[in-house]
């Protein structure tokens, strides 16, 4: 390729980049995006402040405490203070018969209230909290559920207490112990096994569906802007003084910088109204306090972390843009494109479902060489290594190594584009095949020029 094969790039892509700034699609799809970034954590920080509220309006009234453990006195306090907490039973002064007769009298009275009986358990050595209510009374199974869960979270707090201990301390006194038994060989041929929480699954999943759908969305819109200018003729006419690889980018870049420029955007106005959220309203966290975005787990997303997902959403666009150019090209009617984007359907799906693949191994066996390999190879590493970044799992030589490996595919690929693109941009008639293709690069590399004639 020469300096002259991109001779009217800049034309191609002022036009490209001001006709799709323009479709009523592309501007539609970016204000539905833009609400949604936007009113995500206003719509989110309401629910969780309802949430919280309502859990003052319970259709439990009371709460009898059976207290059977080893500690004297359970001082049960609830969020809820419209529930009435009365300790009925403690110690060793009743028998069986005297809960049983208790049970009965509740359930026949169909009181609106819950018997919690709390007991040692022997194997274990820890506690249990067996909860009751009447059948017929008005009390729901949820909210029975809702305050068992806020009675374990006292219990925690109230152990704590009486123990005279931070946290941090009770967790690790509390903490397992495994064993593992492996001979010294065995040893040396295990990898070191890194597996991930579901929490990090789920963000590492959104950013693989997100970056699949930008490429998506993105390569779709160059495809169907090849076909239409093919389909009335215009390439015919730009092809006197616009070289056909100076066509072809131009597209790709003026889609490239439309859509990076809709990510930017509507990351910045996320983050603007998260930071009004939490100014006016509170930080989106729910009841117990913990936050309903995982933050925690997120421990590389900061402007480095975002800064590189940015560039390899870039390159990952230019790549998939090529190869999208490419099979768009061989179709010369708008009826023919499904057809023609055929074989290009079936690489960017294989590629997302490789990476999914490797998504859902890192969480039942780990980062290991299958992983590995979809972190350096180019059409996969462009979705599975984003969410990696953002949460942590890999370390900036291999992110650097992979992006190298992607940058290195990607003149690669323009070169085998370039090849082919010149020859398929001007035929007419039914939709190239792949053999003809390859047929066109062989040629194109040996020096005969292009092979075959227009159909």
């Amino acid at each position: 390729m020469k300096k002259s094969d991109f001779a009217g790039f800049s034309y191609v892509f002022k036009f490209t980049l001001r006709q799709t700034l323009k479709q009523k699609s592309f501007i539609v799809a970016f204000v539905i995006m833009l609400i949604v970034a936007i009113g995500a954590f206003p719509v989110i920080a309401i629910g969780q402040k309802k949430d919280g509220d309502s859990s003052d309006s319970s259709s439990v009234e009371k709460l009898y405490v059976i207290n059977e453990t080893n500690i004297s006195e359970l001082p049960i306090e609830l969020e809820n203070k419209n529930i009435h907490i009365e300790s009925v039973f403690s110690g060793e002064d009743y028998s069986e018969e005297d809960v049983n007769n208790f049970y009965n009298t509740v359930d026949e009275n169909n009181e609106n209230a819950v018997i919690l009986r709390a007991k040692m358990d022997l194997e274990s050595g820890g506690y249990i909290f067996d909860m009751y209510y009447p059948e017929n009374s008005k009390v729901s199974e949820d909210d029975v559920y809702s305050l068992g869960t806020e009675l374990e979270d006292w219990f925690s707090e109230y152990k704590v207490q009486i123990l005279n201990i931070d946290k941090d301390t009770l967790m690790k006194v509390t903490a397992g112990v495994t064993t593992d038994v492996m001979d010294i060989d065995e040893f040396r041929k295990t990898d070191e096994v890194s597996t991930i929480s579901l929490t990090q699954f789920s963000v590492v999943y959104v950013m693989l569906v997100l970056f699949y759908m930008i490429i998506v969305m993105s390569a779709s819109l160059v495809a169907n802007k090849v076909v239409e200018e093919k389909a009335n003729r215009i390439v015919e006419y730009l092809m006197t003084t616009v070289r056909p690889m100076a066509l072809m980018f131009g597209k790709i870049m003026a889609m490239l910088v439309a859509t990076v420029g809709q990510v930017l955007i509507i990351s910045g106005a996320a983050v603007l109204s998260k930071n009004i959220t939490d100014t006016v309203i509170g930080n989106g966290a729910s009841p117990d306090g913990k936050s309903v975005i995982p933050f925690d787990v997120l421990t590389g997303l900061d402007v480095k972390g975002y800064a590189i997902c940015i560039l390899i959403l870039i390159i990952g666009m230019i790549m998939y843009g090529m190869l999208s150019a490419l099979f768009a090209a061989s179709v010369s009617r708008m009826e023919d494109l499904q057809q023609g984007m055929k074989v290009y359907s079936m690489i960017i799906l294989i590629a997302f479902l490789v990476s999914f693949a490797a998504v859902n191994t890192m969480v039942n066996v780990g980062v290991n060489g299958f992983v590995d390999f979809c972190v350096y190879f180019p059409l996969t590493s462009v979705m599975v290594l984003p969410g990696m970044i953002i949460i942590g799992k890999v370390n900036l030589v291999m992110v650097a190594v992979s992006a190298v490996i992607m940058v290195v595919f990607a003149v690669v690929l323009l070169r085998f584009v370039a090849s082919v693109y010149e020859n398929v941009i001007v035929m007419n008639g039914n939709p190239i095949g792949v053999k003809e293709m390859i047929t066109m690069v062989k040629y194109a590399f040996s020096g005969k020029g292009a092979a075959g004639n227009e159909k």
